[in-house]
């Protein structure tokens, strides 16, 4: 099986584990559930999976290393869940993440930490969060971060962001 859809139903967690024999699994559908609780280990097994959608549940934090067993993850949709502060080294170095959607979440802070193994990221989505500034691309801090095409936030929460040079900025 290469794809799992498990959209439109109403479990709340994910227990660890749960997708461990799914070695061939591409793309796992988990939005639009009552999911609160992902389990540290959720996603062991799943190192052949590119896509990751969680958005449109009730999910408030993420786990440090989360996604690590994600080898080949290029997409994750995390966007419509209660999110409030993103901490930790929840990825792998090097893991090949090159989209990762945040939006209309409630996000107040993000540390550098968060998005320090992401080196191929391209796009970020921040748009409808609670941020004030956005410490992950700031020069000083995370200049090997190779955010190389948009980051969309929502221009009226920012206050102050120093871009880094590859970077381009807009509102949505």
């Amino acid at each position: 099986m290469k794809k799992l859809s498990l959209q439109n139903n109403r479990f709340g967690i994910v227990r660890g584990g749960v997708f461990h024999t799914l070695h061939r699994l591409t793309k796992l559908k988990l939005q639009n559930n009552y999911i609160s609780v992902i389990e540290l280990k959720a996603f062991s097994g799943l190192s052949t999976l590119e896509n990751l959608e969680l958005q449109n549940n009730r999910i408030m934090s993420l786990l440090p290393a989360l996604f690590e067993p994600l080898h080949n993850i290029k997409v994750i949709n995390i966007s419509g869940n209660n999110i409030t502060i993103l901490s930790g080294q929840v990825f792998n170095k090097g893991t090949p993440l090159q989209v990762l959607d945040l939006r209309n979440n409630r996000l107040q802070y993000i540390t550098p930490s968060f998005f320090q193994r992401l080196q191929q990221l391209s796009v970020l989505d921040l748009g409808q969060n609670l941020l004030k500034s956005v410490p992950v691309i700031l020069k000083e801090t995370n200049a090997s971060i190779g955010v190389s095409h948009h980051v969309e936030c929502d221009s009226g929460r920012i206050y102050s962001i120093m871009l880094l040079p590859n970077v381009s900025m807009y509102a949505v």
